[in-house]
């Protein structure tokens, strides 16, 4: 097994151990503690950040708390818009008219009307 995912298997059970907003051990001490380079422990915990377990503070790591549950939905927009008893629609935002010059008139003609 390589060193990352042994490290980051260490720090998973770790983040474990700790309480929801726990500041986890520095990357300093983590490699210390587990006899490997820092980057080692970087890239470890660039792997758990994604996976919701951990996040970033202005100083420092810290446990995150659980992610909440998002139902699976195959709905489109507008049904889901429905069940939330909402009204769906359209607004037009801006509509700009312009003349085109004659060499993109040449290139790009207009369909004729059926």
């Amino acid at each position: 097994m390589p060193k990352q995912h042994a490290v980051k298997a260490r720090i998973d059970r770790l983040v474990g151990e700790l309480g929801e907003g726990s500041a986890i051990p520095t990357e300093r001490d983590l490699s210390e503690r587990h006899g490997v380079a820092r980057e080692t422990v970087r890239q470890a915990l660039r792997e758990l950040l994604p996976e919701g377990r951990l996040r970033r503070r202005e100083r420092g790591t810290v446990v995150a708390g659980p992610k909440p549950a998002q139902p699976l939905s195959l709905v489109g927009r507008t049904e889901g818009v429905r069940r939330q008893g909402r009204t769906p629609g359209r607004a037009l935002v801006t509509l700009d008219r312009f003349h085109c010059c004659a060499d993109a008139q040449d290139h790009h003609p207009r369909p004729s009307p059926s």
